[in-house]
């Protein structure tokens, strides 16, 4: 199996700071600097994505990463361009970040909202 290139970025936002994480075709991890966090971090993709090789820096989708996360929490979501996701998880956890982009820039949706739309009652 070939390693699957995953590259790196610190980020900073005003809730903390993040790493971005991005494969040639998306996106597919932003997760807080916290050592808990990075650890989980380190396992998903140990799991999901067992054969990748680290590599720091921007690839094509992290290139502006910083910018549109400033944009983001200045709450200007009307000049947000789509961004390209590649998302490895269950097929549960891929149902709902399906859904999630279904959520309008600003609006909001509980755990217990989004578990009904997907007719998981306990998936909250």
């Amino acid at each position: 199996m070939n390693a699957i290139s995953l590259w790196t970025q610190p980020v900073e936002t005003p809730i903390g700071p993040m790493v971005a994480m991005a494969t040639k075709r998306g996106i597919c991890a932003l997760e807080f600097e916290l050592p808990d966090r990075q650890a989980l971090l380190a396992h998903r993709m140990g799991h999901h994505m067992p054969a990748h090789q680290l590599k720091t820096g921007c690839n094509d989708h992290l290139d502006g990463i910083q910018a549109w996360l400033e944009r983001y929490f200045a709450g200007q979501f009307g000049d947000l361009p789509l961004l390209a996701f590649d998302w490895y998880g269950t097929a549960f956890e891929k149902s709902v970040w399906r859904l999630l982009l279904e959520i309008p820039c600003g609006h909001t949706a509980t755990y217990g909202e989004l578990a009904r739309q997907l007719n998981a009652p306990n998936g909250a």
